[in-house]
């Protein structure tokens, strides 16, 4: 596979993600902004998953009624508390590689591409 090849099958370089963060490094963005930019893309894509769970759950909870045990098929408290849950995850999940990614020399970054 060439250097200039994104990872993402179907887009061109100039569209990859780690590209958009190098440019955005060499051009004066502090940690602070590709930090931002990688933990708001994934809280976007967290918040529209759990967002069609929701709407998945809301309209087949008629059919999982019976395999709930002491808990409503709507019960909201359940809803939010894994909501809740799973966006704590992937904070969590994309702090590390937003860091690392923000401390990369942005000239070493570019030179290897």
């Amino acid at each position: 596979m060439s250097e200039t090849v994104c990872p993402v099958p179907g887009q061109p370089i100039r569209q990859c993600p780690g590209w958009r963060r190098r440019r955005r490094a060499a051009l004066g963005a502090r940690e602070g902004d590709v930090q931002r930019l990688f933990l708001t893309h994934a809280i976007a894509l967290a918040a529209a998953g759990i967002a069609i769970g929701l709407a998945a759950t809301a309209g087949l909870s008629p059919l999982i009624s019976s395999l709930l045990f002491g808990v409503g098929a709507l019960d909201a408290f359940t809803y939010i508390a894994a909501g809740v849950a799973l966006l704590g995850a992937v904070v969590l999940a994309s702090y590390l590689p937003a860091r690392r990614a923000a401390r990369t020399d942005p000239c070493q970054a570019l030179r290897a591409e």
